[in-house]
């Protein structure tokens, strides 16, 4: 209708006013398709960008009017001004109620609460008065909302690494806010101004193997030892060596409950700066590391990219949507990404899961998901999957089993319909024995599979190898992988079953597609 509204308003306002008509064309073509052409927009955006195209929404919004104007002026002319007026304002409401019967259910966000849950699992995954390094805008505006509207963990200090390259946020830092103390930093203020050390070369041409405590390399970078890279440019310093350590104090790190004295902590802290140069960004970070990880617990959100970390990824460990900086090495697991950084305190992964996660109401209410959630999403699943691998390892399958619960009580399938994907949650309980925790949730698994595959069968294979071959064969590997785990674990009536209900679909993944 708003369609058919607004083509009829063209022609309306073409036939009586040529020259405003293609004025507003105008308009609606440079603020819609000459704003997209112009910035060159990507196919996939991280979020909604509808409104760069309000100018053009605007225009034609104009036209839908006129194109009322034109209905009404047709039915006057054919049955008279008392019944057209009317009349034309019935059709003309059609456009508004057809939005809200069929969309608001789609568009409402009433009864959601997952921007502020997913900000506050943030910060309850935090220590008392910690340091948390955030990434983008979703990470941040969210977490600065909770704290200053909401008053919930005031007492940790949000730095968001997209400002952090720039001298006036970092001065921020070094103030007193709500409840964070300032942050102590070593560089000094004067020498982070303006344009100074937005790049610092990494030089150990003269002694590779040199290795230099942190405090000593900053210290160096902070006076200035002047490279002249061109007449028209000049480097203020350099860092004097690859080979970075920070000397720990045990017993402070101890005292303040950084580690507990079970662990193996090491005497220091190693790593390699790679690259050939240091950003303004990096050096801040290294700087409230080094002088804030005796007195106060530092944590990366699990959404930076993993190269933020600098080399510290084996001196990590998670423990819910953060993952602190602790003087044990541990191996990392590659398979999550920067999730899987270091070790996992599973104590205090699984009671701020348990205990302090929101989940957005999803977890309550049958309702739309929008996907531009599932980044978000995906980021907490993640976390879990890993917490119940940890558990799993150490023999804890209760508190593994119960985390397992949590996850589909979280992201029940009404909301977050269970595909492939929930399939390698529930094969960290098979492997584990805990087959009565996974079957009620393998039944509906299957169960979507079943109809997943139906649905590939019935739109041809040409549309399958268009835009749903990773799914399709992504599900086929998973049914491999079920049949396998049932067999395993003593499950052989289900596993012939499966077998049976998915026969044809068995051995369909050509060999090398996904590995």
């Amino acid at each position: 209708i708003p369609l058919i509204l607004g083509i009829l308003g063209m022609v309306f306002h073409w036939k009586r006013s040529e020259k405003e008509f293609y004025a507003l064309l105008a308009f609606f073509i440079i603020t819609g398709l000459g704003i997209i052409v112009y910035s060159n927009q990507p196919p996939i955006e991280p979020r909604e960008r509808d409104y760069v195209l309000v100018g053009s929404f605007s225009a034609f919004c104009i036209w839908i009017g006129l194109g009322a104007l034109f209905m009404f002026d047709l039915l006057r002319k054919r049955i008279g001004s008392g019944v057209a007026m009317p009349l034309s304002v019935a059709l003309t409401a059609l456009a508004p109620i057809l939005f809200l019967t069929q969309n608001f259910d789609d568009s409402t966000r009433k009864g959601h609460t997952a921007a502020r849950d997913y900000a506050a699992n943030f910060l309850e995954s935090c220590a008392p008065n910690a340091i948390i390094f955030t990434y983008g805008d979703n990470d941040t505006y969210p977490l600065w909302y909770v704290q200053e509207i909401e008053g919930i963990r005031t007492d940790v200090r949000v730095v968001n690494l997209s400002l952090i390259a720039v001298d006036w946020y970092i001065d921020q830092l070094r103030r007193k806010i709500n409840d964070s103390p300032a942050i102590k930093m070593q560089l000094p203020e004067e020498q982070m101004r303006g344009f100074k050390r937005n790049q610092i070369p990494i030089d150990d041409r003269s002694n590779p193997d040199r290795v230099m405590t942190l405090t000593e390399v900053l210290k160096y970078i902070g006076e200035d030892h002047p490279i002249q890279v061109n007449p028209q440019y000049t480097l203020e310093s350099v860092a004097p060596a690859r080979n970075i350590v920070i000397p720990i104090d045990r017993q402070k790190v101890i005292a303040n409950g950084v580690v507990s004295a079970q662990d193996s902590i090491v005497e220091a802290i190693a790593f390699k700066l790679n690259g050939s140069s240091l950003i303004k960004d990096d050096l801040a970070i290294l700087d409230i590391i080094n002088n804030n990880i005796h007195e106060r617990p530092v944590y990366f959100a699990v959404t930076c990219r993993p190269e933020k970390l600098l080399g510290l990824d084996d001196y990590m460990q998670l423990e819910g949507m953060g993952l602190r900086v602790v003087p044990v090495r541990s191996q990392s697991d590659r398979m999550f990404s920067i999730v899987g950084a270091g070790r996992v305190n599973t104590d205090a992964l699984y009671n701020n899961v348990m205990t302090k996660w929101k989940w957005g109401n999803f977890d309550k209410h049958d309702t739309y998901v929008s996907p531009f959630y599932q980044p978000s999403i995906q980021s907490m699943r993640f976390v879990v999957l890993r917490g119940v691998l940890a558990l799993t390892q150490k023999g804890d399958t209760d508190r593994a089993g119960k985390l397992v619960n949590k996850y589909f009580e979280a992201f029940p399938d009404k909301n977050f319909r269970y595909d492939y994907n929930a399939w390698y949650i529930l094969k960290v309980l098979y492997d584990a024995g805990l087959t009565e925790v996974a079957k009620p949730h393998l039944e509906i698994l299957l169960k979507n599979m079943a109809e997943d595959l139906r649905f590939y069968d019935s739109i041809g294979q040409d549309k399958v190898e268009a835009g749903f071959q990773r799914d399709y064969y992504m599900t086929i590997r998973a049914l491999e992988e079920i049949v396998g785990s049932l067999e395993k674990n003593g499950q052989t009536t289900l596993a012939e079953q499966v077998k049976k209900d998915f026969a044809s679909y068995r051995g369909k993944i050509p060999p090398g597609l996904m590995r």
